[in-house]
């Protein structure tokens, strides 16, 4: 291995880590960059970089652990539009780790 090659691998690890820390915060990309004092153009630069090995296609199986049935949780009480793309509507009562699962799963596509 050259050295630029070992160096562009040590670039995809430490930028890999970073967008795996900057997703696990929770804090927009801006903010997350700012606080840790990541240059914000890099950060995006890299998420497409290492997004271009993923799959353009794939399913991903998400468990949901169903709350017992009650008429109020058909009332919608939150409705998320990402783009054109997806649209997702939360009904009270809803679990939030499944609600953080499902958007983790689409910032992967």
């Amino acid at each position: 291995m050259t050295q630029w090659q070992a160096n562009r691998a040590e670039k995809r690890s430490y930028w890999a880590d970073q967008i795996r820390r900057w997703r696990e915060s929770g804090l927009t990309q801006l903010a997350y960059c700012r606080l840790h004092e990541v240059k914000h153009h890099r950060l995006v630069y890299w998420r497409k970089q290492l997004s271009k090995g993923a799959s353009s296609s794939s399913l991903v199986e998400i468990s949901l652990n169903r709350p017992p049935h009650d008429e109020n949780l058909h009332d919608i009480s939150l409705r998320l539009l990402i783009g054109n793309r997806y649209r997702i509507e939360v009904a009270r009562g809803f679990d939030p780790g499944v609600l953080h699962q499902l958007i983790y799963v689409l910032e992967q596509r």
